[in-house]
């Protein structure tokens, strides 16, 4: 990657970063060389704090924080944030906290989180979204603009807050009762609720 000035960098995060920096760049500049980061795999997710990306590669789990730092796994990026946790909200943190748990060292190596191939042809995903399994049970969503979601769940949840299409919330709405046990009883819910049922309690949505 090559500046006007003829600076060449390893990466679009390491440009990224000096444009933020070196305060020398506009805003429209920097949100430029952000989307592009797509490219070298970095996605956005509502797992992780807001104006952050993530990168899964294979069994690391790599962040990019808001000023375009590196974070080669998430206990590392967690460790940051505690040293400069007066800038981050408590649900920031907690967010950090939750993948780093997730991705506790094993054995030597990163415990892989999710598979590596999205699933484009999903049909219990509304058009242009993907899917792809998680370690365990489940599976993970990721819409039409790259933002990833670890559950159905958490997708339909920001979708509604979110302003989603209502065909698409529908058919987010169904695979949760068809595929994930998720049920609705109009006679002791609102419209629209679902909820489910666990060895420890009820859970709604």
């Amino acid at each position: 990657c090559r500046s006007p000035d003829g600076t060449v960098y390893r990466s679009r995060r390491s440009a990224c970063q000096f444009m933020i920096s070196s305060g020398q760049y506009s805003n429209e500049d920097i949100e430029e060389m952000r989307s592009s980061l797509k490219y070298e795999g970095w996605l956005d997710s509502s797992d992780i704090p807001e104006g952050w990306k993530i990168k899964k590669k294979h069994y690391a789990t790599m962040l990019m924080g808001r000023g375009g730092e590196l974070f080669n796994s998430s206990v590392e990026a967690a460790k940051f944030i505690q040293n400069y946790i007066q800038y981050f909200s408590q649900d920031d943190v907690e967010k950090v906290n939750v993948l780093a748990r997730i991705n506790q060292p094993k054995n030597g190596g990163f415990r892989a989180s999710f598979h590596t191939d999205w699933n484009e042809n999903d049909s219990s995903v509304p058009k242009g979204w993907k899917t792809k399994k998680r370690s365990g049970r489940g599976v993970c969503v990721l819409d039409p603009k790259g933002v990833s979601f670890s559950s159905r769940r958490k997708a339909m949840e920001h979708m509604l807050k979110n302003g989603g299409q209502k065909e698409d919330i529908e058919c987010m709405r169904n695979s949760l009762k068809n595929i994930e046990g998720w049920r609705d009883m109009e006679t002791f819910l609102p419209e629209n609720w679902l909820f489910r049922q666990k060895s420890h309690g009820y859970y709604f949505i």
